[in-house]
């Protein structure tokens, strides 16, 4: 369940990039934090 929330947090990070780049808007970086919560019964979603 980790790498979802990686993966989702990196392509998100990835198309807001592109996003400002396309806009000219001058990026030296940014920072993405993730937190999710999982249940603890079934199904056990995010």
């Amino acid at each position: 369940m980790e790498l979802l929330l990686i993966s989702l947090g990196s392509c998100t990070a990835s198309d807001v990039a592109a996003i400002l780049k396309k806009k000219r808007v001058k990026l030296e970086g940014f920072e993405v934090k993730l937190e999710a919560e999982r249940k603890d019964e079934h199904p056990k979603v995010l």
